[in-house]
């Protein structure tokens, strides 16, 4: 008995490790693991929205150096590279295109994206906002409606053709806003990712170009997260 609960804790104990070492790919047009930490060297792998590596146990920090890549959107990206295992192989990956949480996926027009909706968690409740404003000497009631979630916000307004939608996220970092953000506003085009190109970064506002009938990509730091702006006309 007590032989079978020792083997018993170390497989628990081996089965969490293992799966602690787990890296999930939030990047929708995937990842690629080089045979060494540039983004130049050797590809080992190609690696898909949603598939996942093992970290390596051959190193206890993921810093292995430090680089610039555009991993989407042209956005140039400072980071470091993370060892990983790809069978028998010792392989790198850019950091920012991955993350141990397991990736919340949905489909949209036939293709795969993050789901941020579960990641604003459940909804608290809702209010509808009405401002006045002056345009060309004329005044105009503009309604706007906000949905608050456990984990962020929504926020969208409409006014003559176009429409503007905030979404805010808590807790998150950087490289996810980012992900999160291209996903919302990517398109497919005959098997082809399609998804906003960087313009310029501001006193950390940081602008991309739309595609479609969006004109418009902003993300900015809030409190405790990243607020995604956008805004579209028909």
């Amino acid at each position: 008995m007590i032989r079978y609960l020792y083997i018993l804790l170390i497989s628990l104990t081996f089965n969490n490790c293992y799966a602690q070492t787990r890296a999930y790919v939030w990047n929708i047009t995937g990842a690629q693991v080089k045979e060494s930490p540039t983004n130049h060297s050797k590809t080992i792998k190609q690696l898909k929205f949603g598939d996942f590596v093992n970290r390596s146990h051959f190193t206890s920090s993921t810093t292995v150096t430090k680089s610039t890549q555009s991993p989407l959107g042209n956005y140039p990206i400072e980071s470091q590279w993370t060892m990983v295992e790809v069978g028998e192989q010792i392989g790198f990956i850019f950091e920012p295109n991955i993350s141990n949480d397991k990736v919340p996926m949905s489909e949209e027009s036939g293709m795969k994206k993050i789901d941020y909706k579960e990641l604003l968690g459940d909804k608290l409740n809702d209010t509808i906002l009405i401002e006045t404003k002056i345009i060309d000497n004329r005044e105009f009631k503009i309604e706007t409606e906000i949905e608050y979630y456990v984990n962020g916000s929504y926020e969208y307004t409409a006014f003559d053709g176009c429409f503007d939608h905030i979404h805010k996220f808590t807790n998150i970092e950087f490289n996810k806003a980012l992900l999160i953000a291209m996903s919302m506003y990517s398109s497919n085009l005959n098997g082809d990712i399609y998804t906003p190109e960087f313009s310029e970064e501001q006193d950390g506002v940081i602008m991309f170009w739309g595609i479609e009938a969006t004109v418009q990509v902003v993300i900015t730091r809030i409190k405790n997260g990243w607020k995604i702006y956008s805004y579209d006309c028909t």
